[in-house]
C-alpha cells in the first residue's frame, strides 16, 4: 500500500519518474504475492524491499520538505493535515521493508 501511496502522491505532484518507479514496484510485489501458494512463504526479490523502502523514503520526505500533497486542488480543506499525518505511516512502511530485507540476509 506504501508504494502506491508514494506513487499516487508523485503522479499528483508532477514526478513522472518517481511515479513510474512506484508503480512498477507495486506491478512487481502484485506478481510476487499472486504466485505465492497457501502454506508457503511468499518469495519477494530483496532488490524490491530496498528499492520499495527508498522510493516510499524519498516521497515521505517531499511531502514533508515540499509540501507535496494527495489533493491536486490547491484549496485549504485541512488536506494538509492529512499529509503530515501520512509520512509517519510511510517512514514505518519503509522501515518495514528494510527489516524484511535485512531477515532476508540473516
Amino acid at each position: 500500500m506504501a508504494v502506491a501511496q508514494a506513487g499516487k502522491y508523485a503522479s499528483l505532484n508532477g514526478d513522472g519518474r518517481a511515479a513510474a518507479q512506484a508503480m512498477d514496484l507495486a506491478t512487481e510485489l502484485g506478481a510476487a504475492l499472486a504466485a505465492d501458494r497457501v502454506g508457503e512463504e511468499t518469495e519477494v526479490p530483496v532488490g524490491l524491499l530496498d528499492e520499495l523502502a527508498q522510493v516510499v523514503e524519498s516521497v515521505a520526505g517531499k511531502i514533508e520538505s515540499e509540501g507535496w500533497s494527495i489533493c491536486p486542488c490547491g484549496e485549504a480543506h485541512e488536506q494538509d493535515e492529512v499529509d503530515v499525518e501520512v509520512v509517519p505511516v510511510m517512514r514505518t512502511d519503509a522501515g518495514l521493508a528494510r527489516q524484511l530485507r535485512a531477515g532476508a540476509d540473516s
